[in-house]
């Protein structure tokens, strides 16, 4: 259970998934997020005005201000790029892979728990193999 006192850090919060997780943890008495995201699309903007939040940081930016944060409890990391046609192997690998583990071995230093989404939520092992089918 985390507490409401404390400040629950949540990258890809001004993107569809992470805004409705920051609106969900607000309906929920969390108003003390750090929110982690790279404003490259006003609707992302228009997102973070329906959020009660207390710190924006751009994701570049972030890694360096992170040393300052106190009383941290989370940190929930939606903040991984989703883009099937994306073709930059490099940018890929630096934000999913790199800055995802970054993350994690921040959080693991600081006995912080470390909150992510996996694509492998969605799919699976793959041992039933991958349909996006609707069955009846």
């Amino acid at each position: 259970m985390l507490e409401k006192d404390k400040t629950i850090i949540l990258t890809g919060g001004a993107g569809f998934i992470g805004s409705n997780t920051a609106l969900a943890l607000n309906q929920q008495g969390f108003e003390n997020l750090i929110i982690v995201d790279h404003l490259n699309h006003e609707s992302k903007e228009k997102r973070l005005e329906l959020v009660k939040y207390e710190q924006y940081y751009d994701r570049g930016d972030f890694f360096g201000a992170l040393p300052r944060l106190k009383n941290i409890a989370a940190i929930v990391h939606l903040g991984a790029c989703t883009d099937t046609t994306m073709m930059d192997e490099k940018f890929m690998m630096e934000n999913n892979t790199e800055y995802s583990k970054k993350l994690f071995d921040y959080a693991a230093r600081n006995g912080l728990r470390f909150i992510y989404a996996s694509s492998a939520a969605t799919y699976g092992d793959g041992a039933c193999g991958y349909s996006d089918k609707e069955r009846n």
